[in-house]
């Protein structure tokens, strides 16, 4: 669905936050253009008075560094999985927390 769509089914005129899901398709596909192409289409959503912040959700370090090269408005949030079974994960398991908190981005 659009982020128009999101609204209208809402029967909402914005909302208070609007996330990018993934960094790439379900099937894998997506690169740095694609993810660019992406958080462009969202500011200009969230600029026409859409959204009052704007974020992603399961982005490592790399994905918002390019995304960063492009940004206007800040990337408000990363919200990310986190479970009991990730403790044995090592350094994966916090997904890239301390960077994150490092851009003044909420790690959720």
């Amino acid at each position: 669905a659009t982020a128009d769509q999101c609204l209208e089914q809402l029967g909402l005129s914005y909302v208070d936050l609007m996330l990018i899901h993934f960094p790439a398709t379900f099937d894998g596909k997506g690169d740095k253009a694609a993810r660019l192409t992406e958080w462009k289409a969202l500011e200009k959503w969230a600029k026409s008075g859409k959204a009052r912040a704007i974020g992603v959700s399961h982005y490592c370090a790399r994905h918002i560094k390019d995304i960063q090269e492009v940004a206007t408005l800040p990337i408000a949030v990363n919200q990310v999985q986190y479970h009991v079974g990730m403790g044995s994960a090592g350094a994966m398991a916090t997904d890239d927390k301390a960077f994150m908190e490092s851009q003044g981005i909420l790690y959720q």
